[in-house]
């Protein structure tokens, strides 16, 4: 169930420290969920939102993926299909069935955007520098099945993971 919020709520993602990769979702200068590497090199990481963790790792080489865990039990909760080619673009399954898309940028569009069918629940912008990188996301959708929290955090660790191994 999809439901309409006022207004889209704008959160920014933050990098406290330079060369660490160590992420804040704020909204308003409030923290609503972080994003931690485990490794300055690998792709485990951990996300906090709502009172819960979760972990996320990239794995597969010629079709990748992402996997989604609940840090409690460590089931898996979701996954990320990773597809490349002109643009970069995934679809996050959840284990309760539902299906979303993620949209990398094109030469039309600089945002990145996560989309529920033909809704937009949220978009990405990031702002990329040489040693730290920060964004804006705007949640146009609150989703009451799902966490919207955890969905942004699993689209920003996509889009960096995606910069990462543009670089």
């Amino acid at each position: 169930m999809i439901t309409r919020d006022e207004g889209p709520r704008t959160l920014d993602l933050e990098q406290p420290q330079r060369l660490r990769r160590h992420f804040l979702l704020l909204e308003n200068n409030v923290e609503r969920g972080r994003l931690t590497f485990l490794k300055t090199l690998g792709s485990l990481a951990e996300a906090e939102c709502g009172g819960r963790r979760y972990t996320l790792k990239r794995g597969g080489f010629l079709h990748p993926f992402i996997s989604i865990r609940g840090a409690e039990l460590g089931e898996e909760i979701a996954v990320l299909r990773i597809e490349w080619g002109w643009t970069i673009k995934g679809t996050l399954e959840l284990n309760n069935g539902q299906s979303f898309k993620v949209l990398g940028p094109s030469l039309r569009n600089r945002r990145w955007v996560l989309t529920y069918g033909d809704i937009q629940v949220a978009t990405f912008r990031t702002r990329a520098g040489l040693l730290a990188m920060t964004g804006t996301c705007q949640l146009r959708h609150d989703r009451k099945d799902v966490e919207p929290l955890l969905l942004l955090l699993i689209g920003w660790y996509f889009i960096i993971m995606a910069l990462e191994e543009q670089s």
